[in-house]
C-alpha cells in the first residue's frame, strides 16, 4: 500500500507576529515591574540627592521637578536608567541584579538593551500618531520608532533627545523625549558632533545627555 505523505505549511509571518507580540508583552511587564520596584525600594535620601544633581545639571528648580508632570517624568526616567547611586550602580542595574530570578528569558534579554540605552540626539523627519521617522546623529541612519506609553511631544524638523530601545524587530522610544529650542540647536549640534569623535561618546551621553534638558523647547518663553 502506498503511504501518503503529509505536508505542513508554516505560516512564517504569523510566527513572526506572535514572537513580536510576546516580546512586547515582556517589555510592558519588565517596565511596570521595574517602576513598581522603584516605588517600593527607593531610598528617600538617594532620591533627594538625585533631585539636587538633576537640578544642577538641567538648571531646573527642584520644586518644578516635584510639581511639573512633564519635568517629573524626565527626572524619573533619568533617575531610573542613567543616575549613578552612592554605591556606584544604576537603579535598573540594581533591580536586575536583585530580581533576575523572577524575570523571564525574554525580559532578561530586553534588560541588556535597557542597560545600554541612553538619550540619543536625532533629527525628526516625520511624526504620525505615536510613530516617528528620525535620523540619528550618532549612527547617521534613518529609522522608525514608536513611542512606548508616552506621546511624542515633538514635531518634524526638531532636534530631539530620546531613548531608543530595540524590541524584537521594532524600535521603541522609552520615556519622554524633548526638543531643543531653535536658538540653541546650532550650539548643541556642535557639541554633539564633537562628542561623536570620542570613543566613549555613548557612555558620556548616558552620563550627561540629560544636561541638554536645560535647552528644552518651550522651557522659556518664545521657544
Amino acid at each position: 500500500m502506498e503511504r501518503k505523505q503529509s505536508f505542513f505549511l508554516i505560516d512564517f509571518e504569523k510566527v513572526k507576529q506572535e514572537k513580536q507580540a510576546h516580546i512586547e508583552r515582556s517589555l510592558f511587564d519588565l517596565y511596570t515591574h521595574f517602576f513598581e520596584y522603584m516605588e517600593q525600594h527607593t531610598n528617600i535620601r538617594e532620591k533627594v540627592r538625585a533631585k539636587k544633581l538633576f537640578s544642577h545639571k538641567t538648571k531646573i528648580d527642584i520644586l518644578d521637578i516635584e510639581t511639573d508632570n512633564v519635568i517629573g517624568a524626565h527626572f524619573e526616567h533619568w533617575f531610573a536608567f542613567d543616575y549613578i547611586t552612592v554605591v556606584g550602580s544604576r537603579m535598573f542595574d540594581l533591580f536586575v541584579r536583585e530580581k533576575k530570578g523572577d524575570l523571564t528569558k525574554s525580559m532578561l534579554d530586553l534588560s541588556g538593551f535597557f542597560m545600554l540605552m541612553s538619550l540619543e540626539p536625532v533629527q525628526i523627519d516625520e511624526v504620525t500618531g505615536s510613530t516617528v521617522v528620525y535620523n540619528s546623529y550618532f549612527s547617521s541612519t534613518s529609522d522608525t520608532a514608536k513611542f512606548f506609553l508616552f506621546s511624542p511631544e515633538v514635531t518634524a524638523g526638531d532636534l530631539v533627545f530620546m531613548r531608543v530601545l530595540n524590541v524584537g524587530s521594532v524600535k521603541k522610544v522609552i520615556g519622554p523625549a524633548f526638543s531643543i529650542m531653535k536658538q540653541r540647536e546650532s550650539e548643541v549640534l556642535q557639541e554633539v558632533m564633537l562628542l561623536k569623535q570620542s570613543k566613549n561618546y555613548r557612555t558620556k551621553m548616558k552620563e550627561n545627555g540629560i544636561d541638554y534638558l536645560r535647552y528644552k523647547k518651550g522651557k522659556d518663553k518664545n521657544t
